[in-house]
């Protein structure tokens, strides 16, 4: 199922429902800025079907990075229990250069993804979940790409003068295409 909540209408997926998703994809989903606090913390459910190359290296993955407002460039965030493979060598063909600590294989479920957001307390920031493929199907032609539903964000304790909106604490991400 591409969708973590029961009964859930809403959830984003890269890739393909019945199909495999295809080479060269390079797809982001960016959040809404968020005033952080003392203590902030984010957490996703993550089912990913991507190439790997062997045990640990990666062919097509994702990463979820974070960018603090004003700043041109995002920052890799890790997930609490790491990231399973490292990108491979894709001839430039991937978004993701190669040696980048990735998610990817073949999630038998959905997992929790969590990350402690603390070393950015009382800025704003966004998170951004990017995947990326090579340039070459998969041998299985099979694989179905990432799949992300029921974000939450918990801001911490900011500061009572900010006047920053609270983040969302619903269910999905985005309305699947």
């Amino acid at each position: 199922s591409f969708n973590h909540t029961p009964g859930g209408t809403q959830a984003w997926l890269c890739g393909a429902e019945s199909d495999e998703y295809p080479p060269l994809v390079a797809s982001e989903l960016v959040t809404d800025t968020y005033s952080l606090g003392q203590g902030a913390r984010a957490r996703v459910w993550s089912r990913l079907h991507a190439e790997t190359n062997g045990p640990r290296g990666a062919f097509d993955g994702g990463v979820v990075q974070i960018q603090v407002e004003g700043q041109p460039t995002w920052e890799l965030l890790y997930p609490e229990t790491g990231y399973t493979h490292s990108m491979s060598e894709t001839g430039g063909t991937n978004i993701l250069p190669p040696g980048t600590p990735c998610l990817s294989g073949h999630d038998q479920d959905w997992r929790e993804l969590r990350f402690d957001l603390s070393g950015w307390d009382g800025q704003r920031v966004q998170l951004r979940f990017l995947f990326g493929s090579d340039g070459v199907p998969s041998p299985s032609r099979s694989l179905r790409g990432w799949a992300l539903d029921d974000f939450r964000l918990d801001p911490g304790e900011r500061d009572p003068t900010d006047a920053a909106s609270a983040p969302p604490m619903g269910g999905g991400l985005l309305i699947a295409p």
